[in-house]
């Protein structure tokens, strides 16, 4: 009962997430495989996928492949990726171009926005309208002072797929 195949897990979960999870560990040493890796995968490509953007790839330097090119050191390469990912949000566009290019490489960030969002929205397990209504009744307790009842209301909501953030005088969400 312990065993998943990748044709099962591809049901659910976005095939880069599996990639991703995949490549966190070093081929030589046992890969942990849990709830948390996958959650932390999706996490990780739902903050890249806040730079794609469709441009003429770049060419990689020897200093980014070198985990690769020694011994396949697949963790050190994400770590790169994630201080490419770091430097490219605060506006470098050269880091951008790198970040997009180096993710192309390993088969990361290959679909395009629009579809990254269209597949974890298929895969909700909940529809707009019982969102926004439990948006609704958690803004009602909010303003009610019964912060015990909108905090099991984003609980809810997290557990479903959903993550709201209140922002001024509204919530706004994303699956």
């Amino acid at each position: 009962g312990n065993i998943v195949t990748i044709s099962k897990l591809r049901e659910n979960i976005n095939g880069q997430v599996i990639r991703l999870a995949l490549l966190s560990a070093h081929y030589k040493q046992p890969l942990d495989w849990n709830e948390k890796l996958i959650r932390d995968s999706q996490n990780t490509l739902n903050k890249w996928y806040s730079q794609f953007e469709k441009n003429d790839l770049e060419k990689l330097d020897e200093d980014l492949l070198k985990p690769l090119l020694e011994d396949l050191n697949t963790p050190e390469y994400v770590s790169k990726l994630h201080l490419l990912y770091d430097e490219s949000s605060k506006g470098n566009k050269s880091s951008k171009s790198k970040f997009l290019a180096a993710c192309n490489l390993i088969g990361l960030l290959e679909e395009d926005k629009q579809t990254w969002e269209n597949f974890k929205k298929s895969k909700a397990k909940v529809d707009e309208s019982f969102i926004n209504k439990k948006i609704m009744n958690r803004n009602i307790a909010r303003k009610k002072g019964d912060y015990k009842l909108a905090d099991v209301i984003r609980k809810e909501l997290e557990d479903n797929g959903v993550i709201i953030e209140d922002k001024q005088e509204r919530t706004i969400w994303k699956y």
